[in-house]
């Protein structure tokens, strides 16, 4: 039998020949060359004789890509419409070529710019050519969300998961989380983590989160429990490295939530603010000088009494709705 990719050269070679369009579908033909290269497509002899004509063009239109500005998209990312024309039903194939695309771009960008740009069409077109790829959906919303500071794009692409699989529990615990912690939105926060909890294979620990959003408390130990929860399951070490940052800038913030109650507590009992962790101390508020994760003691500013780490690291910071301010270009 004909090996079907064979055909695919074919299907290019036309698709480059038609009507007056075929400037726009050079281009996102050239980004899906550039970007899959598969063996059979350029080693084939089928495959060569098919495109000849068009070798120069693509040349071109590839030396024109290389060159533009880098908001143009990646060479490797082409339209859903073109893959699935050429694909011959390998979305599967296609899906996962264009996944380990993705962890590429993603891990070249943080070690970089961490300009993710992009990010958020790579994964919507995985996705699109695997609805139930639970890793993609995973990875790919948590990314969006914690490091690209994309929240409305991960919450968007949870909800094409949970369209696809509405019995899988994580994707709920997932959007819920985003809801509750970057868009504010409460009300739908404690929706998906209720639904999330009422699935036959969700963890107890999501009813617990459910029953925290619903009593409204909301402090920084529960992205504490979330980001630990998250790097449990993440098995790429550059989202581990990524998650791992937003822990500690989380664990900043709930040390000095804590500290800020101690200092509350001392204020009530003695009528006037601690100068310094040491009166705490002494007062028996805390038991010790606390350490932030980077082994460096909280302090308390002699100028404006606010409590802060002594090595200068902050803690995590969102400043609203990004829904409605715009501010998720904020630092969080």
């Amino acid at each position: 039998m004909a090996n079907p990719l064979a055909q695919k050269p074919t299907a290019l070679a036309s698709l480059l020949k038609t009507g007056n369009t075929q400037a726009m579908r050079l281009r996102e033909a050239t980004q899906y060359l550039s970007g899959f290269a598969l063996p059979a497509l350029l080693f084939s002899a089928a495959a060569l004789s098919a495109v000849t004509p068009a070798k120069y063009e693509l040349r071109t239109a590839r030396a024109q890509l290389s060159s533009a500005s880098a908001k143009q998209p990646p060479l490797y990312l082409p339209s859903l419409r073109y893959v699935k024309l050429v694909a011959f039903g390998y979305y599967g194939f296609f899906s996962n070529v264009l996944w380990f695309k993705t962890l590429a771009y993603f891990g070249a960008h943080f070690e970089s710019d961490r300009d993710y740009r992009w990010l958020g069409e790579m994964c919507d077109l995985t996705t699109s050519l695997d609805p139930r790829a639970r890793h993609v959906y995973e990875f790919c919303s948590t990314m969006l969300a914690w490091i690209a500071k994309e929240p409305e794009k991960s919450a968007a692409l949870l909800t094409k998961g949970i369209e696809a699989e509405p019995a899988y529990w994580r994707y709920l615990y997932l959007r819920g989380f985003n809801y509750w912690y970057f868009l504010r939105r409460s009300d739908l926060a404690e929706k998906d983590l209720t639904a999330a909890a009422a699935l036959p294979d969700a963890p107890s620990f999501v009813a617990s989160l459910a029953s925290r959003l619903i009593a409204k408390e909301q402090n920084a130990q529960t992205a504490v429990s979330f980001l630990n929860e998250l790097i449990a399951n993440t098995n790429d070490q550059t989202a581990k490295t990524a998650l791992r940052r937003k822990l500690k800038r989380a664990k900043i913030s709930r040390d000095i939530e804590l500290l800020e109650r101690a200092i509350e507590r001392y204020v009530n009992h003695h009528a006037q603010k601690p100068l310094s962790i040491d009166q705490l101390i002494e007062s028996g508020m805390i038991k010790g000088i606390p350490l932030d994760p980077y082994g460096q003691p909280y302090i308390i500013d002699s100028n404006t009494g606010a409590v802060r780490t002594k090595s200068g690291k902050k803690g995590l910071v969102f400043p609203g709705r990004t829904a409605e301010t715009g501010l998720a270009s904020k630092e969080f």
